[in-house]
C-alpha cells in the first residue's frame, strides 16, 4: 500500500523530519548507484550519506569563490606580485598542488577579479545612462552605487584598480570592457549634460 492514512495525522514536525528522511534515502540512492551524479555531488562538497554535514556543506559557497574572495583580500593586503599560490592556499586550508584544480594559474585569478569588478563598472553605467533625471541626479546615483559595491566587495574593486596591470597579458575581453566602460561614461554624460530642449 503506497499511502499510509496515519501519515495525515503526524504532527507537522513529525511529518516534516519524515519527508527529509525520505528525501535524504532518494538522494543517497542516486548517489550510491549512479555515477555521473555521484561525482556532480562530489564537485560539489555535498555528501547525501551525511545528513547534518550534508545540509552544511551545502550552505557553503563554492571553493572557487572562496579562493577568489579571499586572493582578493591578500592582493590588496601585499599586492599581487608579492603574493604567492602558496600564500592564498594557506588562507583557504589548500596546499599548492589543490589550489590549481580551481583556477589554473594566478593570472587567471586576477583576471576573474578584474572581470567581476569592470562588468558592475559597466552595468551601473548602463543601469544609470537609462534612467530618467538630471545629470546631477545621474553622478548622484552613479556615487552611491559605487559606494555600494565598494562596501560588498571593497577588496576586489582596490585590486581591480590598482593591480590589473600586474597581468601579464591583459585579455581583450578586459579590454573591451574597459573600453565600452568609457564609452557608456561618455555617452551618458553627454545625454546627460544635454538641454532639454535638444534631447530626443
Amino acid at each position: 500500500m503506497l499511502f499510509n492514512p496515519a501519515i495525515e495525522r503526524l504532527p507537522l514536525p513529525q511529518l516534516r523530519a519524515l519527508q527529509d528522511a525520505r528525501l535524504r534515502e532518494q538522494v543517497a540512492y542516486v548517489y550510491e548507484r549512479v555515477p555521473f551524479y555521484r561525482h556532480k555531488f562530489d564537485a560539489l562538497g555535498v555528501h547525501p550519506r551525511t545528513g547534518a554535514a550534508r545540509v552544511a556543506k551545502k550552505r557553503q559557497p563554492h571553493k572557487r569563490q572562496l579562493i577568489l574572495d579571499e586572493a582578493a583580500r591578500l592582493f590588496k593586503e601585499r599586492s599581487f606580485d608579492s603574493s604567492s599560490m602558496r600564500d592564498l592556499g594557506a588562507r583557504v586550508g589548500l596546499d599548492a598542488a589543490s589550489m590549481y584544480n580551481h583556477l589554473r594559474s594566478k593570472d587567471e585569478i586576477l583576471d576573474s577579479i578584474c572581470f567581476r569588478v569592470s562588468d558592475a563598472y559597466l552595468a551601473q553605467l548602463t543601469e544609470v545612462e537609462q534612467m530618467a533625471g538630471t545629470y546631477l541626479a545621474k553622478i548622484t546615483e552613479l556615487l552611491r552605487q559605487h559606494v555600494r559595491l565598494v562596501a560588498t566587495d571593497g577588496a576586489a574593486v582596490s585590486v581591480a584598480n590598482n593591480e590589473w596591470k600586474a597581468l601579464s597579458e591583459p585579455p581583450p575581453g578586459l579590454s573591451r570592457s574597459a573600453s565600452a566602460t568609457k564609452k557608456a561614461w561618455r555617452r551618458s554624460s553627454s545625454r546627460a549634460s544635454r538641454p532639454a530642449s535638444c534631447s530626443r
